[in-house]
């Protein structure tokens, strides 16, 4: 194992000690509505609001299960998304450049404060952003059907990111249009199946709560 591998290993798993030794705490409404989103899915009822971030309630739905505590759940959700988030650059950067530059933007991006807000807040952010570099990660590794299922996971997640998205497939379309095909199908497809899962949850007043 390289000297760049031992030290982000180390780093990530001191980092995460750092993070998950805060008491667990809601940064706003928007947290507890997620959390509420978790044990009952209902956008009329503001659990979690408009749009209803639909992947943050299954993921955590899904950790939940195991918890069953909706509150620790979202928790280790949001945080978990933030502490792998540096290495996930590191991951992306590497395909793109090589390790140096890599570790480095891998130092960057654990150093920051914002980074830590992040991981305490109990919001959608680093969800959001995780899967979003999971996706680009994912594209570069030429994975291209898993890569449009995340980039739907954090389209889900943070719909407020969209400037990110439309650079991402204009980025496909322009420079990699030979995969596009399978970036719009994938992505579509798990679309769909997050429309049906909040129409099934929802019904026609989500429409009208939109």
């Amino acid at each position: 194992m390289s000297f760049y591998k031992i030290f982000i290993s180390i780093s990530t798993i001191i980092y995460a000690y750092f993070i998950l030794s805060y008491p667990i705490s809601y940064y706003n409404d928007d947290s507890l509505f997620f959390v509420n989103g978790i044990i009952n899915f209902s956008v009329i009822d503001f659990s979690p609001h408009f749009p209803g971030y639909v992947s943050i309630v299954l993921l955590g739905k899904f950790i939940n299960f195991f918890l069953n505590d909706a509150k620790l759940s979202f928790f280790i959700l949001s945080s978990s998304c933030a502490i792998f988030l540096p290495y996930i650059i590191y991951l992306y950067v590497e395909k793109l450049l090589n390790k140096k530059i890599a570790f480095m933007a891998f130092c960057l991006s654990i150093s920051s404060a914002y980074l830590v807000n992040f991981a305490l807040s109990m919001l959608s952010d680093s969800i959001g952003l995780f899967f979003i570099f999971l996706s680009l990660y994912l594209f570069e590794s030429k994975k291209y059907k898993i890569s449009a299922i995340s980039l739907c996971i954090a389209f889900f997640a943070r719909p407020s990111y969209f400037v990110f998205f439309f650079c991402i497939f204009f980025y496909i379309l322009f420079i990699k249009k030979e995969h596009i095909k399978d970036i719009v199908l994938y992505f579509s497809i798990t679309f769909f199946l997050f429309l049906l899962f909040i129409y099934a949850s929802n019904d026609i007043l989500f429409i009208q709560e939109g």
